[in-house]
C-alpha cells in the first residue's frame, strides 16, 4: 500500500476473500488497532474458524463447549504444527501450558469479532446451546455474553503475594544491571545505536515509541521527549498507547 502500510485479509481454499472476516478487519483498521494486534487477532479467529469447520459448524454456530474444546486443542499444539482439530484429547498435556497472555489474546480476538457482528442481520449469531423444545423467551446466556464475563487471566499475579523481599529480588533479577547496560553501549558500532539504548534505559519508552521519534519530538530546552503517535513512520514504528505524552529526560541523555 502507499506509504508502506500493510493490510490484512483472509482467503478461503478457493482463493476468494472471506467477506465476514474482511469487514471485521476493516473495522479494526478504522479504529486504529495496531498492525501487530490485527495480525494476531486475525490469526486466532482463523484458527477458531478452522477448528469449527473441522467439527462441521460455522462461525455463526459457535458454542461455549466448542470454544473450550478449541482452547484445549490449542493447549495440545506442538512446536511445528497443531494437532488435528478433530483430535479428541483423552489426557491433558502436563508439560505444556497455554500462557495466560496467549489465552487472553485469543479471548480478546474472538470477543472483538463477535462484538462487531453482534445484532447484525447479515451475520446472525445464534451461538448458545439451546433446548429446542422451549420456544418461548430465551433464557440462556448467549455465547458472546458468556465469554465476555470470563476473566482474560484467571491466574493470580505471583508478584502480588508472598514475601516482599523475595518478590523484589525476582523482579530485579529480570532487569539489566548498570554494568550490563554499559557493556551493551560499548558494543555499539554506531552512536545512533548507543543513544537508543541510553534512551530506552533512562526513559522506559517502548521500542516502537523510541524508533518513531523525530527531531521535532525532542525539546532540548525543556529536556523533554514527546511521544507522538503516527501512522506514516518510514520504519513502521508505532506508539502503542495512541496518545501524545511528554517524557522528561536527564541532561546527559540529550
Amino acid at each position: 500500500m502507499p506509504g508502506g502500510r500493510r493490510l490484512w485479509t483472509v482467503l478461503d481454499d478457493a482463493g476468494d476473500v472471506v467477506e465476514c472476516l474482511r469487514h471485521w478487519i476493516v473495522h479494526l483498521e478504522q479504529t486504529h488497532a495496531s498492525p501487530n494486534t490485527i495480525r494476531a487477532y486475525v490469526r486466532h479467529v482463523v484458527d477458531f474458524a478452522n477448528f469449527l469447520g473441522a467439527n462441521g459448524v460455522g462461525l455463526h454456530e459457535a458454542s461455549v463447549s466448542l470454544y473450550d474444546s478449541f482452547l484445549a486443542w490449542r493447549l495440545a499444539r506442538r512446536k511445528d504444527a497443531l494437532p488435528s482439530p478433530r483430535l479428541i484429547l483423552l489426557r491433558k498435556q502436563e508439560t505444556r501450558v497455554l500462557a495466560p497472555s496467549t489465552r487472553s489474546q485469543i479471548q480478546l480476538a474472538i470477543k472483538s469479532f463477535y462484538r462487531f457482528y453482534n445484532g447484525t442481520d447479515d451475520f446472525a449469531v445464534d451461538t448458545a446451546e439451546v433446548n429446542n423444545a422451549y420456544d418461548g423467551h430465551r433464557i440462556y446466556k448467549p455465547f458472546l455474553e458468556h465469554i465476555s464475563q470470563r476473566r482474560t487471566t484467571r491466574r493470580k499475579d505471583r508478584y502480588l503475594s508472598g514475601d516482599p523481599g523475595r518478590v523484589q529480588q525476582q523482579v530485579l533479577g529480570k532487569r539489566l544491571t548498570p554494568s550490563e547496560v554499559l557493556r551493551l553501549i560499548e558494543a555499539c558500532g554506531l552512536a545512533r545505536d548507543a543513544f537508543l539504548i541510553v534512551l530506552l534505559y533512562n526513559t522506559g519508552l517502548r521500542i516502537g515509541e523510541a524508533l518513531g521519534l523525530r527531531h521535532v519530538d525532542v525539546d532540548l530546552a525543556e529536556k523533554v521527549v514527546w511521544v507522538v503517535p503516527r501512522e506514516d513512520n518510514a520504519n513502521g514504528a508505532r506508539a502503542k498507547s495512541g496518545r501524545t505524552r511528554g517524557v522528561p529526560v536527564h541532561d546527559y541523555v540529550l
